[in-house]
């Protein structure tokens, strides 16, 4: 209720004739249980999942929807999770912090950290190292593992040939350098060379293929945790991309049509197979397993503005790491994803998310505010106070 909030708590204690109503708003406020600020739950959208569940609007329950004008409430309803950021501790019988947000808290630490350094200096060094901090978007996590990215060697490396000829092993070594370069050049071209709301899309299917159980080698103890928070930080980013485009407004470019023909091209895939497959694995592997030697721009042409297919030459270079590399890339970068989009957000925009509950991104955007990261600062000369821009820019 208004009679509750703090704005009216704080309008009655300016006007003395109204102040006997402050110890009664408390008093009613303390026997009340109060509602949470902000669900700690983040909403979850997975494109191949949505274009299972949805193969073609012929379906009873969509073409209904559809003719009443709620097609996209259906949608919402089918397809959007809402996810935890809390989780139970069974052993300790009590809600710990979320794993994520710890990840991705340790992240602005290690990033301020980065700066603290430079803070002292006044000079162009700083404004240039926090210009690239705050401007990456996958790229300086990527560039950081460039030789674990390159030098990983192939399933068949450690096979001891014996006899073989000493030239045959050398252009053995030569190939594999030359694979690794390839995979290296596949990873960083998809965050470096690309729109964001594309590099989006791209290592979101990326990501879900690389969900796929089927890797070499053991997982490690920390695989699933981080399996975990690459998946919801992936779906997190689509929904955001497509259910609050004006969280992603300055970044976002042509996304919305990009998702179209993306899920367009995925039920095209799909119902080419002599039966529609609904099974997540199924249509994993089926994916995993085209031929993708030309490049897809060859195949669909520039009219279709899909990544389809460019993510699935992204997925295979990522799954020729190990897991626990793998995994340590896919995280790392939609951190890195999602700092930036929330450094590029307007402040006008957040601070209206928090009268609708809130989002991470925002939590995010106030972490990097709190330590100093983004240009959401405007700090004039001679002037000791830093005044936080929250206005449309």
């Amino acid at each position: 209720m208004i009679l509750f909030s703090n704005r009216v708590t704080v309008f009655l204690e300016r006007y003395r004739p109204l102040q006997w109503l402050v110890s009664l708003t408390r008093a009613a406020k303390q026997r009340r249980r109060r509602p949470q600020r902000w669900s700690e739950k983040t909403s979850q959208l997975n494109l191949i999942g949505y274009c299972l569940g949805r193969p073609d609007k012929r379906g009873l329950w969509f073409k209904v929807a559809d003719k009443l004008r709620v097609g996209e409430i259906v949608d919402d309803i089918i397809f959007i999770r809402r996810v935890s950021l809390k989780k139970l501790n069974k052993e300790k019988e009590k809600e710990d912090d979320s794993t994520l947000l710890s990840f991705i808290f340790n992240g602005l630490k290690e990033a301020a950290q980065d700066l603290k350094g430079l803070l002292k200096d006044k000079d162009d060094g700083f404004k240039k190292k926090m210009k690239e901090v705050c401007n990456c978007r996958g790229e300086r996590v990527i560039m950081r593992l460039k030789e674990k990215i390159k030098d990983k060697p192939g399933p068949n490396n450690n096979n001891n040939n014996g006899g073989d000829d000493k030239g045959e092993r050398s252009k053995e070594a030569l190939d594999q350098k030359q694979k690794g370069k390839e995979k290296f050049g596949v990873i960083l071209d998809s965050v470096e060379n690309r729109d964001f709301d594309e590099s989006l899309l791209l290592w979101h299917i990326a990501t879900d293929l690389c969900l796929l159980k089927d890797q070499l080698g053991e997982p490690t103890e920390n695989t699933p945790q981080m399996q975990s928070i690459g998946e919801t930080l992936s779906e997190y980013m689509l929904y955001l991309l497509i259910k609050q485009p004006e969280m992603l407004s300055a970044t976002a470019g042509i996304g919305l049509l990009r998702f179209r023909d993306t899920c367009a091209e995925a039920r095209r895939f799909f119902g080419s197979m002599d039966a529609w497959i609904r099974d997540h694995n199924d249509a994993r592997e089926m994916l995993l397993g085209v031929n993708t030697s030309e490049k897809p721009s060859v195949v669909k042409g520039d009219r279709s503005k899909s990544v389809l297919f460019d993510a699935v030459i992204l997925a295979k270079a990522l799954r020729e790491l190990n897991e626990e590399l793998m995994w340590d890339v896919v995280t790392r970068v939609w951190r890195e994803m999602l700092t930036y989009a929330a450094g590029k957000c307007r402040g006008s925009t957040h601070v209206r998310q928090l009268s609708r509950g809130g989002e991470l991104i925002t939590l995010v955007w106030f972490l990097m505010a709190h330590m100093g990261l983004g240009d959401m600062y405007q700090i004039q000369e001679g002037d000791a106070k830093a005044k936080l821009i929250v206005h449309d820019q």
